[in-house]
């Protein structure tokens, strides 16, 4: 039988961040390579946010904890491989001993590959579920269980918005992000029932295209307001569509000016 964690009876003292309370914050970003998590990070560091960015060894992640310096935020380059357990943990061990805190976990591990199913070779399909869906399971365990920890945090998984409704070509992907769907959906309904921390631990979904400004200023405002950007991601997900989402989750809002 594995260890069980409890909720921290003490809530931490440290308040949860409201408006634009993001100065000193940490945050943590899976898949800190791809084009929206650079931007999430960029757009982190320039509200002043210390910045964790995860990724397989990649040279552009280095120029990118550059320009988050410059920015006003503070970076630290973890090189990690999404789809392996034991690098995700230690991912969040090294954020905690260097920052002593996690308040937002981001994951955005995304690989894809264009073809039929029975043109596509099974281990591409294979490496699309480890990353996508496998990385995300594995970076919210961690997340999740740090948060019980601390009695507050937020937890934003992105989704590629092709798995909104099932598309052919892309089969491993759409497996993938239904089932991040599913994981996040059923995380929430936990948190709910849990009275110690369903107001203080934010599960939230964002589904978005490769180069969604909007899903850039919606990780934004989940991050610093989960639950009027949760009412308004809702509002657009009523939108009629063939197949979606569980409620509460949906296409993000536009970004906000400014």
């Amino acid at each position: 039988m594995g260890h069980k964690l409890r909720t921290n009876p003490r809530l931490s003292q440290r308040p949860f961040p409201h408006g634009d309370d993001l100065p000193g914050r940490v945050v943590v970003i899976t898949g800190a390579a791809t084009t929206l998590g650079s931007n999430v990070a960029r757009e982190f560091a320039k509200a002043g946010a210390s910045i964790v960015l995860a990724e397989r060894q990649d040279d552009s992640l280095e120029f990118l904890a550059n320009e988050c310096d410059r920015l006003g935020g503070r970076a630290l380059v973890v090189p990690t491989d999404l789809a392996s357990e034991l690098e995700m943990e230690a991912l969040s061990r090294q954020a905690i001993a260097i920052f002593g805190w996690i308040d937002v976990w981001v994951n955005d591990g995304s690989v894809d590959v264009a073809g039929t199913f029975g043109d596509v070779p099974l281990a591409e399909q294979v490496r699309i579920l480890q990353t996508d869906l496998l990385g995300t399971v594995f970076g919210s365990y961690f997340a999740y269980r740090q948060f019980l920890r601390q009695g507050s945090g937020t937890l934003i998984n992105i989704a590629a918005d092709l798995g909104a409704v099932a598309v052919p070509r892309h089969a491993a992907t759409a497996a993938a992000v239904h089932g991040i769907a599913g994981l996040t959906a059923s995380l929430r309904q936990e948190v709910l029932q849990n009275p110690a921390v369903r107001d203080r631990i934010r599960i939230c979904l964002v589904r978005s295209r490769t180069d969604s400004a909007d899903a850039v200023g919606a990780v934004l405002g989940l991050a610093v307001d989960p639950g009027r950007w949760r009412d308004a991601v809702r509002s657009a997900s009523q939108a009629p569509r063939t197949a979606g989402p569980p409620p509460d989750i949906g296409r993000a809002p536009p970004a906000r000016s400014g």
